[in-house]
């Protein structure tokens, strides 16, 4: 082989100086190239690599968003937290936190780095820490246009740093050799022959269609050989580093082609590039057919406008976040997505638009239905006839309908937060409400009638539903739902007390009357119709009226009678009617339909027996004589009022003579403030009686009682009225003077009351002055009385303090009946159990109480003294190695019967009146101390209460006291 050297000695000198401005040339570039490829393939990797780090932090932060939307729609934290623990399992995750739409912070993982690196803004935000250690995303949550709060993801950049700072090292490497390399080769480029330079030229080649595994054959340890090995040593690092990328690649591919949200890129023009394996499922595309489609020959019709402005914007490099769209799939099936879209930009110029979105289509018909059960819920809520609470586990109220609001007399911002025991339990029933809510709270359905408080402080009668809200078989709230029943009750009370009114003006009524049903069957007849016909009820019950009083005679006219009253009439009329004996009466009928519903279901008959009014016309003229002689005053009119007749009386009562009267309105004796008074009318009905005010002649007012009544001739026309009259000023002065003795008493009964407090105070101080002296004779002369001084002391004693209790007992039975306490409801249970916890039983005293005890309406103080004393005497006075005390009771007649029974000595019967009386007993006062007044204020509660007591006994045998109390006490 030919000595290069020699071969180059041969050339002439020009093409040397070419050569060498050659070789420098292709130096520089090759430097420039090398410099380029060190500078500019990390910042092309890190750009790369931050891209992918963006959508994946998108990605995590848009489906940590759509987790707790739901969450903080509910306001739910507990799911919040559950969904930041279950994001923190991400590879790479350096911190996640969600804020409230106020900013504050409710889960979070790594919080402290992560308030650190938090920033304010309304819109999704990505960007790089001022460390340049994290990668920051921040998603708003929003629902139906409402902000609920922000979720921030920061991904740790370290690993991308790491791969950068290698792959700058291998780059630098690379490039440093590649110059090295194409220096030489440049160099030898004009020495050395083409072949290498081919096979150079054809390895590059393949190099560029990327085959890393052929190199330049190295042919001996020459420049050509030592060319060779460093070229292939840099194949070898950029082989390194490509892999090194290519595995980064497919790992950020694998990643959104595996991600289970819908991924795809579409170029500037909207042709689609790339879709991911679940867009390509969910629509039913293949990615070469979804490759020849335009995005909006996927979008629904209605949407092209909407989706079409979100492209424009992010055209103009704008990342629309949180919209919403829909999908038509390859089988025409709509799809409801929602997600955003971005675009990659580099050097000014959008390159593509990427976007990311999730099937919602399933969660909007759930959130659609969820909101058409919610609006449901909330109508039937807010529109429920009934006050509705919705109440969480710790008694605050969470919720109020409006009929509860007004119900109640609370707004609603006056009522959430707080508990139902600082709004409506009233302080009394506080026990009962904490009761009923531990019952409800615990699964079991609870339903009351009780009292609760309004606002202003009335109390309400209310019917309490409760029921639990239980969820995965946990109760986390409770409904209460609240009927006011007030008006119920006091119309239940007033058709009780308009029913006790009919029955006794049916019972006490001055005249008979039946109740009849639509078949004229007699169902009732009171007393008095009984008394007028002869015939007991049970006689006449289910009978016809025709059949039991109506004449054979009459009978027609009886059927003709009924039949108007059943469609509806009222008669009245003058009849006869037949007594069970057979006689007959003269009787005025009234007959009265019983209407419901617009149709006759029974009658009324009245009958006023005037047998005696006929006689009375008969003898009328007769007893005009007698009439002119009577004391009272009598005036007779027709039926206008018009004075036909006066006696002397009635002249000398009014100062008129007969020929003033007659002829003139009786009005004119009547006082102006009475003159609207129904007098006439009622007459006219039958009759009237009453006082009224009456004008004489000289004008002065004075006092009449009057009684009226009509006169009707035979055929039972009314002819006239007649009015007999009294002067009562006598009798109104009398009562005047007897009303101011009363009023005179109450001041002198006020002042004995107050004599008693002054003189029991004034007796108790010496008795208080002669205990503590006995006290001290006891402590300082004890030794010089002796025995029989200091027993004699020990009574002296003993009889001081019998009188201190004998004061005290007569204080507290004057003071029955003028002191009073709230009336409340008394738990008699509860109040016996305490009393018997009071006086400490001894051993061998076994008291029975038969529960249940009923809950009563009265003072607490009075039903205490009265179970004390006769509790108290039981035990004091038991002479029985095992005493038994039984209280009990039952209810009879409207009544509570109560019983205190003991088995000790018994009490002859000629006592039985003795013990009641005040100061009596009946055993010396030294062997069982006792003031005699105890079982004397028991009988004067129960009195005052309207009840009474009694005793039965038998000596050597027990003692059982009953008392009465009645079941329903008004005070």
């Amino acid at each position: 082989m030919n000595d290069p050297q020699q071969e180059s000695s041969k050339l002439p000198s020009w093409l040397f100086s070419v050569r060498a401005r050659l070789a420098a040339l292709m130096s520089v570039l090759i430097a420039l190239v090398a410099i380029l490829v060190y500078w500019y393939g990390p910042h092309l990797l890190e750009e790369k690599s931050k891209a992918a780090i963006a959508e994946r932090s998108r990605a995590i932060g848009a489906i940590l968003a759509y987790n707790v939307s739901l969450a903080l729609q509910n306001d739910d934290r507990r799911a919040v937290w559950a969904g930041v623990i279950g994001a923190k399992r991400t590879a790479g995750l350096d911190y996640v936190m969600v804020l409230d739409a106020s900013g504050q912070v409710i889960a979070s993982y790594d919080s402290l780095r992560a308030v650190a690196l938090r920033y304010q803004h309304t819109d999704a935000v990505d960007r790089i820490s001022e460390d340049e250690q994290t990668y920051q995303t921040m998603l708003p949550v929003i629902v139906q246009a409402k902000l609920l709060g922000r979720v921030y993801v920061g991904l740790s950049l370290d690993e991308m740093h790491a791969e950068i700072r290698q792959a700058r090292t291998t780059i630098a490497i690379v490039s440093f050799g590649f110059a090295v390399v194409g220096i030489a080769v440049t160099f030898l480029i004009l020495r050395l022959a083409a072949k290498p330079l081919i096979e150079m030229a054809r390895t590059a080649q393949r190099l560029a269609e990327g085959d890393w595994s052929r190199r330049v054959p190295v042919r001996s340890n020459d420049e050509i050989g030592k060319l060779a090995v460093a070229f292939n040593t840099m194949l070898d690092n950029l082989s390194v580093a490509y892999q090194k990328l290519h595995h980064s690649e497919r790992s950020y591919r694998d990643l959104f082609e595996n991600a289970s949200d819908l991924i795809l890129s579409v170029c500037p023009e909207g042709m689609f590039e790339f879709a991911n394996r679940a867009f390509l499922e969910t629509l039913g595309f293949t990615q070469h057919e979804i490759t020849q489609l335009h995005i909006q020959h996927i979008v629904a019709d209605a949407e092209l406008p909407s989706f079409e402005k979100v492209m424009e914007r992010t055209l103009h490099g704008e990342t629309v976040d949180r919209f919403q769209t829909v999908l038509i799939a390859r089988n025409g099936r709509e799809i409801t997505v929602e997600g955003s879209l971005g675009c990659r930009v580099e050097s000014g110029t959008v390159l593509s638009v990427c976007g990311i979105f999730r099937d919602i289509t399933e969660r909007k018909r759930a959130e659609e239905a969820i909101l058409l059960e919610k609006a449901r819920f909330e109508q039937l809520f807010q529109n429920a006839p009934v006050g509705i609470l919705l109440i969480d586990p710790a008694k605050r109220i969470v919720s109020a309908n409006r009929e509860f609001q007004q119900m109640f007399g609370y707004p609603l911002q006056e009522l959430v937060g707080r508990t139902i025991h600082e709004t409506i339990v009233p302080a009394a029933l506080s026990q009962e409400g904490d009761e009923l809510f531990g019952k409800v709270l615990h699964g079991e359905p609870v339903r009351r009638e009780t009292m609760r408080r309004a606002k202003e402080g009335r109390l309400l009668d209310v019917q309490i539903y409760g029921v639990p809200i239980v969820i995965n078989g946990e109760a986390i709230g409770v409904f209460g739902l609240y009927v006011d029943v007030t008006q119920q009750k006091r119309a239940e009370e007033a058709i009780r007390l308009e029913k006790a009114r009919f029955e006794q003006l049916f019972e006490n009524a001055p005249i008979g009357i039946i109740l009849a049903d639509s078949d004229e069957r007699i169902l009732h007849a009171n007393s008095r119709f009984q008394a007028m016909f002869g015939f007991s009820l049970e006689e006449i019950r289910g009978r016809s009226i025709n059949e039991t009083i109506v004449p054979e005679s009459l009978r027609h006219e009886g059927n003709e009678l009924s039949h108007r009253v059943l469609t509806g009439e009222p008669i009245q009329t003058e009849s006869v009617r037949m007594r069970k004996d057979g006689t007959h009466l003269n009787v005025n009928i009234f007959g009265v339909p019983i209407m419901m519903n617009g149709e006759a279901v029974g009658v009324f008959g009245m009958y006023v027996d005037i047998t005696a009014r006929k006689k009375a016309e008969v003898e009328l003229a007769r007893l005009v004589h007698a009439v002119r002689s009577v004391t009272e005053g009598i005036c007779i009119t027709d039926t206008d009022e018009n004075i036909l007749f006066v006696n002397k009386a009635f002249q000398r009562i009014y100062d008129y003579t007969a020929e003033e009267l007659i002829g003139k309105s009786v009005t004119i004796l009547r006082a102006e403030s009475d003159r609207e008074v129904p007098v006439r009318s009622a007459t006219l009905e039958g009759a009237w009686q009453g006082e009224l005010l009456s004008k004489r002649k000289d004008g002065s007012i004075f006092p009449i009682y009057l009684s009226t009544s009509a006169v009707r001739d035979e055929e039972g026309r009314m002819i006239a009225l007649v009015g007999v009259c009294t002067d009562i000023t006598e009798k109104k002065r009398e009562e005047e003077q007897r009303a101011k003795l009363m009023r005179d008493l109450e001041v002198i009964n006020k002042e004995l009351n107050d004599f008693a407090y002054i003189v029991s105070h004034d007796l108790k101080a010496p008795l208080r002055a002669i205990g503590t002296l006995v006290n001290w004779l006891a402590t300082d002369y004890g030794d010089k009385l002796g025995d029989e001084g200091k027993e004699l002391l020990t009574m002296l004693l003993g009889r001081t303090k019998r009188m201190h209790d004998l004061i005290d007992g007569v204080l507290r039975y004057s003071r029955i009946g003028r002191t009073k306490e709230q009336i409340t409801e008394v738990n008699l249970d509860t109040l016996v159990s305490e009393i018997v916890d009071l006086i400490v039983p001894p051993p061998n005293v076994q008291v029975k109480i038969q529960r249940p005890l009923p809950t009563i309406v009265a003072e607490t103080t009075r039903m205490q003294q009265v179970f004390q004393n006769l509790l108290s005497n039981a035990v004091k006075f038991m002479d029985k190695p095992q005493g038994v005390i039984e209280v009990g009771c039952v209810r009879e007649n409207g009544q509570w019967k109560f019983h205190v029974a003991d088995n000790g000595p018994g009490i002859e019967e000629r006592h039985f009146n003795k013990i009641f009386q005040i100061f009596q007993t009946l055993s010396p006062r030294d062997e069982h101390e006792s003031t005699g007044v105890g079982l004397t204020i028991v009988k004067k509660i129960i009195e005052m209460y309207g009840g009474s007591i009694w005793v039965e006994s038998k000596v050597g045998e027990g003692t059982t006291f009953h008392f009465t109390l009645p079941a329903e006490m008004n005070h």
